[in-house]
């Protein structure tokens, strides 16, 4: 590789790299010198990161694709170095050292390589391919005499044509727009045997589930233009994860259409190690199909690939995609235990109170609870369901009593105390969020009462009717109840209509969403909750407002906040702003508004704390 006397506008390029790939993949201060590689492809542009420090050595690998800045950089740098009739570099290598720690000095330089034949990265990969190669001489073309041997050998070995510079015109800065029309002609000529012709350029629509915005923006949705020649395996290599999950686990259906109720599945896509790190992950490509793009092209020739958040360990997910499934089988049923309720009614026994009252009320808004339908004609497979006569009890006012279980032991047990008969047990396990609203419908019923067996807890009519009177986001209730991945809660959040609740006051005049400063370093976090009466049992002061979920990520990156959590006071979920952040499509990230400011101010005033 050789060292070029620095230019003034390629040194500001590299130093403008350089800046790029300090803030995309911080390392921990003391390091020695920072290594990025570029190797530009046929449409992206493959990258190394090496730290080193001291005789330490880590690497990154990923890739840029023409919608993200680095590689308009790194075409600009070719453009730079391009000359007429002897082409530009394959491979760049820019240096970025620090000496004097703590308060070091950096000094940036680059090499590049023109002719010689790079190595390869990774065991077995081959750094340019013959395609790769018939790209870049008709974009920077050179005479024969100039293009290296290897270079020649790769392209005649695969049976095509070495461009050369009689049809290509332009070399120099505006070498890229100049051959356009060349460079889609020699991709066109590159055909499968049998296969359909390929397209100059593919036009490629890509979309992925995720909460849609108030103005109907899907933040997942993007348009991507390139090479004709690319198979599909390039294609979704090249497109990579969707969205990227800070936990490193996330798993991915494509399916050919924009929805997730399109045509055919083509792939399973797993995410690869390095988001923890600030690393680009590698997508992993699972293909289930034979077809290439030209294949798949709609009427108007585009490749509309849609990507359906599939979480699940990936031989499940291949399974459910191989049978042209876009969820996973159902996990085996278990038996109905809240431990959840159980514990808030415990805690109530133990001091009861309204605070008390509400965590309970605010638990049996998730998971399940057991119904005593003892008596009941159960139906059978198929059969209109009967009517079930539902067991209740006679409270001590005179009214009667809903009564609901935790668990079927809770029932069994019950029920042996109460009236010992040879009469079968039969308890019938609903959400509950059903029993409450069946408990509702029925108003000749004035208490629902949680384990009468004891410890118990009796809810009244007007609390459950206050519960009740908006809907609560039960689903992601339940997700949080277990442990969770950042894509399942990312999922739940996305599905279509859900919402979730802020607690809102107001402050000197000025409403608005409260946040509380995180105890650990005092930065503000934003509190989402998925009922009024979470936000109720959170603080009996605070108002809540309904946002839908995609607002809600919103309202994360327009205060700064440091976290979303949903339900602070547990079991609660955790999306850190820069998981908010990718799943909202890297928006610009806006300064901290007054009152939300980075030292952890709240949006409307102090609130009580709370460490997520």
């Amino acid at each position: 590789m050789s060292q070029q006397s620095p230019d003034p506008v390629q040194q500001e390029v590299l130093s403008v790299l350089a800046r790029w790939m300090v803030d995309s993949f911080p390392a921990e201060p003391g390091w020695d010198e920072l290594h990025m590689q570029l190797r530009p492809l046929r449409d992206v542009v493959s990258f190394r990161v090496v730290e080193v420090r001291g005789e330490e050595r880590t690497a990154r690998l990923g890739r840029l694709t023409a919608d993200q800045p680095p590689y308009t950089l790194a075409r600009r740098l070719q453009d730079l170095n391009a000359q007429p009739e002897q082409g530009t570099w394959i491979e760049a290598a820019l240096t970025l050292s620090a000496t004097g720690w703590p308060e070091p000095t950096f000094t940036v330089t680059g090499r590049f390589n023109r002719d010689g034949e790079p190595s390869p990265w990774r065991e077995g990969d081959e750094p340019l391919d013959a395609t790769d190669l018939v790209h870049h001489l008709t974009r920077y073309p050179r005479r024969a005499d100039a293009v290296p041997g290897w270079m020649a050998q790769r392209i005649t070995d695969a049976g095509l044509a070495v461009p050369g510079p009689g049809g290509a015109e332009g070399t120099t800065a505006g070498a890229g727009a100049a051959v356009a029309e060349e460079e889609g002609a020699a991709v066109a000529s590159i055909a499968e045997p049998g296969g359909r012709p390929r397209p100059e350029v593919l036009d490629i629509v890509v979309d992925r589930d995720g909460p849609v915005l108030a103005d109907g923006t899907r933040p997942g949705r993007r348009r991507l233009r390139l090479g004709g020649s690319l198979r599909l395996l390039d294609v979704l290599e090249t497109v990579g994860v969707p969205l990227t999950f800070i936990d490193d686990r996330g798993t991915w259906i494509v399916r050919l259409g924009e929805s997730r109720d399109a045509g055919q599945v083509l792939a399973v896509v797993e995410q690869g190690q390095g988001a923890p790190t600030g690393a680009v992950p590698d997508a992993r490509v699972h293909l289930l199909t034979e077809a290439q793009p030209a294949d798949l092209l709609d009427e108007d020739g585009r490749l509309l690939l849609y990507y359906c958040s599939v979480p699940g360990e990936l031989e499940v997910v291949l399974d459910s995609a191989r049978l042209g499934e876009v969820v996973p089988p159902p996990a085996p049923a278990t038996p109905p235990d809240n431990a959840l309720v159980r514990t808030a009614v415990a805690e109530f026994a133990a001091d009861p109170g309204p605070r008390r009252m509400l965590h309970v009320l605010r638990q049996a808004l998730g998971g399940k609870l057991v119904v005593d339908a003892t008596g009941s004609e159960l139906p059978a497979p198929g059969t209109p369901a009967p009517e079930l006569r539902l067991t209740t009890l006679t409270a001590p006012d005179g009214s009667r009593a809903l009564a609901a279980f935790t668990s079927n032991a809770a029932l069994a047990e019950f029920r042996g105390k109460a009236a010992p008969t040879d009469e079968r047990v039969t308890g019938i396990a609903q959400s509950g969020v059903a029993l409450l609203e069946t408990f509702r419908k029925a108003e000749e019923l004035g208490w629902f009462l949680i384990d009468p067996n004891g410890p118990s807890c009796a809810i009244g009519r007007k609390e459950v009717e206050l519960a009740l009177a908006a809907p609560s986001a039960s689903a992601v209730k339940d997700l949080l109840a277990g442990p969770h991945t950042a894509q399942e809660l990312v999922t739940a959040l996305g599905e279509p209509g859900t919402q979730l609740f802020i607690a809102h006051t107001e402050t000197d005049g000025r409403a608005g969403p409260v946040l509380v400063r995180d105890r650990t370093d005092g930065k503000p976090v934003l509190l989402a909750f998925t009922s009024p009466v979470e936000v109720a049992a959170y603080n009996p002061d605070f108002g809540a407002r309904r946002l839908p979920a995609g607002a809600l990520l919103q309202l994360v990156v327009a205060n700064r906040a440091k976290a979303l959590v949903v339900n602070p006071s547990g079991p609660q979920g955790v999306l850190p702003l820069a998981q908010v952040w990718h799943a909202l499509g890297n928006p610009d990230l806006p300064p901290a508004p007054a009152g939300t400011a980075d030292d952890g101010g709240t949006g409307t005033g102090e609130s009580e704390g709370t460490t997520p």
